[in-house]
């Protein structure tokens, strides 16, 4: 376990919540499928929910307050902490609604979010929300945004990317504070970072100064020639936003089987450590560290 991780102790907190701060939004996104991105979306979010916070404004030390946004219509990182995606005909309210482009169909944000097992908030996916990927309607990639700005107070919002960058993508860019791109150790995967920095310069518009700040590694073999050197090449890169690699083990799967963050299902496995070593710098990056 990483120096440092007594900040799951309330009575030794080291992170501060500030006055009026405003939550830190991260977009977990890559332009392709299999890299760990839903996985990594899942697991960040309930690791930072285990950490705890010196509130100002509350005065007290809690837990981080996390919300996860599912916005791949495929909904894994709704089932990834035990919910269920509403079945055709059920009026569950999910992201399909926030984010209709027919006003009257819509509904806020805080209503369609649900609590889970684990600590963390979650806004659920479905289907439907495929059929809105192009067709988001004037102004509606800015939707998410003033959605999110309207939240009651959350420390991070984490928001799970589709793996296509159109509509519900550049949405989602549109409200981040940051981005985190997860990258898997096939022969194409430097390019597919370069093509995703290109992709969210085209957001700048919207939510100007927006960039790639977090780069993870996923699927790692520490065995491997190959993987060693996807892994240099990122380093040298990317050195201020890597945020070092996540093991390769079956337990990850396992644990998505049994849709449980990988904490819960294996607590000493080497994934769920290596996602609370990343869980701890982004904590620290995005809060006051005292101490």
């Amino acid at each position: 376990m990483p120096e440092g991780y007594d900040l799951r102790m309330p009575k030794t907190p080291k992170l501060v919540r500030a006055l009026n701060s405003p939550p830190v939004v991260i977009a977990v996104a890559m332009r392709k499928g299999g890299v760990g991105k839903t996985t990594t979306a899942v697991n960040l979010s309930y690791e930072l929910a285990q950490l705890h916070v010196f509130d100002e404004a509350e005065d007290q030390t809690r837990p981080i307050r996390v919300l996860l946004i599912d916005m791949d219509p495929q909904g894994n990182a709704t089932t990834g902490l035990g919910l269920q995606i509403p079945p055709d005909g059920d009026p569950t309210p999910t992201m399909f609604n926030v984010l209709h482009p027919e006003k009257h169909r819509r509904v806020p944000l805080n209503d369609v979010i649900q609590g889970t097992d684990y600590g963390v908030d979650v806004a659920p996916s479905r289907e439907a929300l495929d059929e809105l990927d192009k067709g988001l309607g004037p102004g509606g990639q800015m939707r998410l945004r003033r959605e999110v700005e309207a939240l009651p107070a959350y420390d991070f919002i984490i928001i799970d990317c589709r793996p296509t960058l159109n509509e519900l993508a550049s949405a989602a860019l549109s409200a981040a504070t940051w981005v985190l791109a997860t990258v898997g150790t096939g022969p194409d995967e430097v390019g597919a970072l370069a093509s995703l920095d290109a992709a969210v310069e085209n957001v700048d518009l919207n939510n100007p100064g927006i960039k790639i700040t977090h780069v993870l590694l996923t699927n790692y073999m520490s065995g491997s020639r190959a993987t060693k050197a996807i892994r240099r090449a990122i380093e040298e890169a990317w050195p201020k936003e890597y945020l070092g690699s996540i093991s390769r083990t079956v337990r990850v799967t396992e644990a998505k089987a049994h849709s449980q963050p990988i904490s819960v299902y294996d607590p000493n496995c080497t994934a769920a450590e290596d996602y609370q070593r990343v869980a701890l710098r982004i904590a620290e990056e995005g809060l006051i560290t005292n101490g």
